[in-house]
């Protein structure tokens, strides 16, 4: 009962950052592939498994800072509405994070938990995918962040998720050769 309310805190949490999103800030103009450098408010990312998509979008992150404990997020809001990804952190502290390898695992409330959250809207039935489910020893890939600003953040990222559903989703997929170039949206 436990690990079927926080999914559900998980869903509904992601859900409502969704209709926060700003469609004005939308990435109106394709990725090119021979681009090596991101405009700022610029993600892409790559997705295999039972979904297969190459995916580019609008970059942002936020962190909020609660009673000694930080709430980090970084969302890729993909574009024509058919995909989102976002990487949660939380942590003890009071200060956002630095630069550095972020191991994405399961949520086990340890002092620094990261998950990855895939959101399919390609059905009338959207689909979330998330790192939770897990079951590497060593997580189910890496958040990096090579630079961090009060107004950007830039890194790379891949890792696996799987359905989200009561029980351990069999349905997998592959994030993999993500960039970003984030910048700073308050949502509060």
């Amino acid at each position: 009962m436990k690990k079927l309310i926080l999914l559900i805190f998980w869903a509904l949490l992601v859900l409502s950052l969704q209709s926060c999103s700003d469609s004005t800030t939308a990435f109106d103009e394709e990725l090119d592939d021979n681009k090596t450098e991101l405009e700022p408010g610029e993600g892409t990312y790559s997705v295999s498994g039972v979904i297969t998509a190459n995916v580019t979008g609008t970059a942002l992150f936020y962190y909020a800072m609660f009673d000694n404990v930080v709430l980090f997020k970084m969302s890729i809001f993909g574009d024509e509405d058919r995909y989102d990804l976002e990487f949660e952190m939380f942590y003890q502290g009071n200060t956002p994070p630095g630069t550095g390898n972020y191991v994405i695992s399961r949520t086990d409330w340890n002092p620094k938990a990261t998950q990855g959250v895939f959101r399919d809207m390609t059905s009338t039935d959207s689909k979330l995918y998330t790192s939770v489910w897990s079951t590497h020893a060593d997580g189910s890939g890496t958040l990096i962040i090579t630079e961090i600003t009060e107004e950007s953040l830039k890194g790379t990222f891949e890792f696996e998720a799987h359905l989200l559903t009561e029980e351990k989703g069999t349905e997998v997929i592959q994030i993999k050769e993500g960039r970003f170039y984030a910048v700073f949206e308050d949502f509060w």
